[in-house]
């Protein structure tokens, strides 16, 4: 899935490599996808999968739904629905789980962060962390991260589709 917002990133809407992030493309790029079940991080250097800085964590948006459904009184998709209206205050928890996530991405990437061309967030979480994850280094956030991943594929298959 991360693979999505390498190429939401690098392509444009046709499909075509985007002219000023060119020269990133056979650099280190890191990838963070904070989905409802997992965190994920990717690293790609020169079009290839780095395996040994790629990894999963259970500790996606249902992490931040447990720390505030104290007593199991709503489900996971109930949880969603009222965060998306409006209707929690996560202000406690967010700390919380922001701690969690970037303890996981610390302990797995470290210091190496700062050798990354770029480090592309992406997924619902991503919106929620906006502002834990503008601290760590060349970070970029696209508009709409929760389809990053589909827009990323979409474009690339444009782009193969007219080759």
């Amino acid at each position: 899935q991360p693979v999505g917002a390498f190429f939401d990133y690098f392509l444009d809407e046709k499909g075509e490599p985007i002219p000023e992030r060119a020269g990133d493309f056979a650099k280190e790029i890191g990838i963070i996808n904070i989905g409802t079940n997992t965190v994920d991080l990717m690293v790609i250097r020169k079009s290839q999968l780095v395996l040994r800085l790629t990894q999963g964590e259970k500790l996606g948006t249902r992490r931040l739904f447990e720390l505030l459904n104290q007593g199991g009184l709503y489900t996971l998709a109930e949880m969603d629905e009222r965060l998306r209206n409006g209707e929690l205050n996560i202000s406690e928890a967010l700390p919380i789980w922001a701690r969690e996530v970037f303890g996981f991405i610390e302990n797995r990437w470290g210091h190496l962060t700062k050798r990354f061309a770029r480090i592309i967030a992406v997924g619902g979480g991503a919106i929620l962390l906006s502002q834990y994850l503008a601290r760590l280094p060349k970070v970029w956030l696209p508009q709409e991260p929760i389809l990053a991943q589909a827009r990323g594929l979409f474009k690339y298959a444009i782009g193969k589709a007219q080759r």
